[in-house]
């Protein structure tokens, strides 16, 4: 049985009536394990809402969510919880108990997920711990004793106990200094080729996108509108707001680039036609003869490969962007997949 992670046009809704917000629209991605697809875009966008979603914290009005092959999200049904899909918060430190022991934490996730005597689950968390790079002597120390970084890895500790397939990282290095961000991801991309988990990494910096993704979706205003391989896309991003948030990925040496015009719109009053259009640098603003985008949806308008997908009337092709290093990243290349 496929454990792939499939997202079909989901969308969700806070509120009703007038006072209606649609958070996420019509979303569809889909994650494998021994994968990571990278979800970015600005704040607001909705990215952070879909992994709240996957795992049960906010409810789908639309679409609905697959775990090997069955659906355990969909509007009016109840979330059908699976162990194999896991979550990590971008503020640990709020995620973990402060009155239990990191043992008490991880003890808990493991006899939740195991039929393990106490022992037994006292060897287990050890086993956690070591896998985290942790020194299972921690145990009885409160989280208010760690620092960010260990905070985070004793978090991805626990999301571990329960053997997960497919695992939502929300912001997981953005509190974290540069230097520490790049002991995580370092951690992730190990863990990931020892025990084949895939990962729905989240996140407002295409540095660190594009050091751990295979595949990146890109949101504006609760839609993705840009999907595809994380190479071709920085290589040759096909959607205006793409080659926008590359071109503000600041380089040593290179002057910075035009920052968009103006600010995301109210979700609530999204633009018609392409939601993007006031802001494009490209759209009928700076550009006659582009008046489609103020009126026509441009929803999965053009598909550029079978694994590319952009929703812009205009796409642009053949337009290398600019080179954006793993920016900030100790000890790492340019190149991703080095």
């Amino acid at each position: 049985m496929s454990e792939r992670l499939e997202i079909e046009e989901v969308s969700v809704d806070y509120g009703v009536g007038r006072t209606r917000l649609r958070a996420v629209d019509r979303v569809s991605l889909t994650v494998e394990p021994g994968a990571t697809v990278g979800l970015v875009g600005e704040s607001g966008s909705g990215k952070s809402t879909i992994g709240r979603a996957i795992v049960g914290l906010e409810r789908v009005s639309g679409g609905c969510i697959r775990y090997g092959g069955e659906v355990i999200a969909a509007p009016g049904r109840r979330y059908a919880r699976r162990r194999q899909l896991q979550m990590v918060f971008q503020n640990a430190d709020a995620s973990l108990n402060p009155r239990m022991t990191v043992g008490e934490l991880i003890e808990e996730a493991v006899a939740r997920a195991k039929a393990l005597r106490s022992r037994e689950r006292v060897t287990e968390t050890a086993r956690l711990l070591e896998l985290v790079a942790m020194d299972p002597g921690v145990r009885d120390r409160f989280p208010h004793q760690f620092s960010g970084g260990q905070l985070q890895r004793i978090a991805i500790a626990r999301a571990l106990a329960t053997e997960p397939r497919i695992i939502v990282l929300d912001e997981v290095t953005s509190a974290l200094d540069v230097s520490i961000q790049a002991t995580i991801l370092e951690l992730l991309r190990d863990l990931q080729r020892r025990l084949g988990v895939g990962y729905l990494f989240i996140s407002h910096d295409l540095a660190v996108v594009r050091h751990l993704s295979d595949q990146i979706a890109v949101m504006y205003l609760a839609r993705v509108v840009e999907r595809g391989r994380t190479e071709e896309i920085f290589a040759e991003p096909g959607h205006p707001y793409t080659r926008a948030l590359i071109d503000a990925v600041p380089v040593v040496g290179q002057p910075r680039k035009p920052a968009l015009r103006g600010e995301i719109a109210d979700p609530r009053h999204a633009p018609s036609g392409c939601r993007f259009h006031p802001r494009c640098p490209v759209g009928p603003f700076a550009r006659s003869g582009r008046e489609i985008c103020i009126d026509v949806d441009p929803q999965d308008a053009v598909d550029l490969s079978e694994q590319r997908i952009v929703s812009c009337h205009f796409p642009a092709r053949g337009a290398p962007a600019a080179d954006v290093p793993s920016a900030g990243l100790v000890g790492q290349t340019s190149d991703a997949h080095a």
